[in-house]
């Protein structure tokens, strides 16, 4: 038998994760949401979750390179809904704001960034799939992957 793990955010996407394969992927949620879904898919499904992280300490670059992917994805209906379950206003989610930013998209030093990863995984993920977003132009985010690699080694 075939394995599968479902891309879901909704609930019933998690719904049929639970019932009809081996687990769950979403991706731009909150540790909130995180717990949330564990909730609903039990303990015997896998919960795996995309977490997009910027390691970046100034807060207006941090937030503009996240809102690279946030800027794609934050227009598909699907996330949108995403979003307002988990208390997003439409607002915010029109607007891209901070507090949105702030909460899907974890940014500072490899020491805070490690710790929101962590967040995720207390919270009821077996899985954290991370992804290091950067500035397109600078170059792949090396650096930024080692000094988060070392922290979550050290964890």
């Amino acid at each position: 038998m075939t394995a599968r793990v479902l891309a879901a955010l909704g609930p019933r996407m998690l719904d049929l994760a639970r019932e009809r394969a081996a687990g769950a992927f979403p991706v731009l949620i909150t540790p909130e949401y995180t717990s949330r879904a564990r909730l609903r898919i039990g303990d015997d499904t896998t919960l795996a979750v995309e977490q997009l992280v910027v390691v970046e300490t100034d807060a207006q670059r941090a937030r503009a390179t996240a809102r690279g992917p946030l800027g794609f994805l934050g227009n598909l209906p699907a996330y949108q809904a995403s979003f307002r379950r988990m208390g997003f206003t439409d607002e915010e989610i029109a607007e891209r704001a901070d507090r949105l930013d702030d909460a899907l998209v974890p940014w500072g030093d490899a020491d805070s960034v490690a710790a929101a990863i962590s967040a995720q995984l207390r919270a009821g993920a077996d899985h954290v799939a991370v992804s290091v977003t950067a500035d397109p132009t600078q170059g792949q985010p090396v650096d930024q992957w080692r000094q988060l690699a070392e922290r979550l080694m050290a964890g």
